[in-house]
């Protein structure tokens, strides 16, 4: 933002092919859609779409019966299983989550379309 008023500092290079409001109505479009609708996409939870089309209805019922099996038994086979079986839960929840949402950021991203707005808009 700094740079574009920079480069275009005279009143007279605003309007001209080129110029200010030229380069500050994509920069003032990428700011405000661009960042707004980015958190939509989530991408970790997009690339996580592979893994969670592997867990399947049987893969389920053969955790639960890893589990059922395994829970209250002392021997370190049945220990051994029950913890592998924890890790791969443990997995499973993290491709099924969702990213959180980083609200400090999203303030700001606001607060910056706001400044932008009205302190172009006079110019536009």
């Amino acid at each position: 933002m700094g740079v574009i008023l920079f480069q275009n500092a005279q009143p007279k290079e605003w309007y001209m092919r080129g110029g200010l409001v030229e380069n500050l109505g994509p920069m003032l479009l990428m700011n405000s859609l661009g960042q707004t609708l980015m958190p939509m996409f989530e991408m970790n939870y997009w690339m996580s779409h592979f893994y969670r089309r592997k867990l399947t209805s049987e893969k389920i019922a053969q955790i639960n019966d890893t589990i059922t099996s395994c829970v209250g038994k002392k021997d370190p086979e049945s220990a051994e299983k029950l913890k592998q079986v924890k890790a791969q839960v443990q997995e499973w929840k993290t491709h099924f989550a969702p990213e959180v949402m980083d609200q400090p950021r999203r303030f700001a991203i606001a607060l910056q379309i706001c400044f932008c707005c009205i302190f172009f808009t006079p110019v536009v």
